[in-house]
């Protein structure tokens, strides 16, 4: 035998047809609609169930949800005569913290310096109110004066740390470094008579600071300006030559 010709049981644009798959359409696009509800209902009730009422996050389209910005409020979904709510709150996290300047330099002791600890969420976004511990690795060159304000005791280099207080691991550091530098000269004894030729006198010179401090290791070069009336070694002896 032969194979009967295929028949569409529809002809060609036939307005049955696209009512059929219109209403197929509609129907499914409904259901699409209330399985996505259905399914933002069951995810918030499982929320409440758990007691998961505190998240980082905001509300966004379709259920999902991300952070914005500090603050609390209840997301809400519907499935047909069923309807739920969660209450969100969001909740800003340290995540770092930036110290500035990054490093400072002290030429004086009892000099002073100010250091900014900023304290930052995920985001990089600045956070406020937050308890700040600074810390000084070498107490022997810098002592805190509070609130990121440091003074040079003496000369040498330390580390200065900014820490979350409830949190230490959370931190970030900075360098200070003391180093003296000579402002004043002072020789003594400030004049001296010699009796005869060939007397000797030693001399002595403080070098200080722009705080007055004493430089202890501070080089000295010595001289004369008239060699014919009395002449200094380098290391302060002064003699009258014969």
């Amino acid at each position: 035998g032969r194979t009967a010709a295929l028949v569409a049981p529809f002809k060609p644009k036939d307005a049955d047809l696209f009512a059929i798959i219109s209403n197929f359409d509609t129907a499914y696009s409904a259901y699409n609609g209330f399985q996505s509800s259905l399914e933002r209902y069951w995810t918030l009730k499982y929320l409440g169930q758990q007691h998961l009422a505190e998240l980082d996050c905001a509300v966004m389209i379709n259920g999902l949800v991300r952070a914005l910005q500090p603050g609390s409020g209840f997301l809400f979904a519907t499935a047909g005569p069923l309807r739920d709510s969660v209450n969100i709150i969001i909740t800003a996290r340290p995540a770092s913290v930036a110290v500035t300047p990054g490093s400072a330099e002290l030429d004086f002791i009892g000099a002073e310096t100010t250091f900014q600890a900023s304290v930052l969420d995920r985001r990089g976004a600045a956070m406020a109110n937050i308890p700040i511990t600074w810390v000084v690795t070498n107490g022997a060159v810098a002592q805190h004066l509070g609130n990121g304000r440091f003074a040079a005791v003496a000369s040498g280099s330390t580390t200065i740390t900014a820490q979350l207080t409830n949190t230490p691991t959370i931190q970030s550091s900075a360098t200070l470094t003391v180093t003296q530098r000579p402002a004043n000269l002072r020789i003594s004894p400030d004049s001296l008579s010699f009796n005869s030729v060939g007397d000797t006198a030693r001399f002595g010179a403080t070098v200080t600071d722009a705080g007055g401090a004493v430089i202890p290791d501070a080089q000295v070069t010595w001289g004369s300006s008239a060699t014919g009336v009395g002449t200094v070694d380098g290391s302060g002896l002064g003699s009258a030559p014969g």
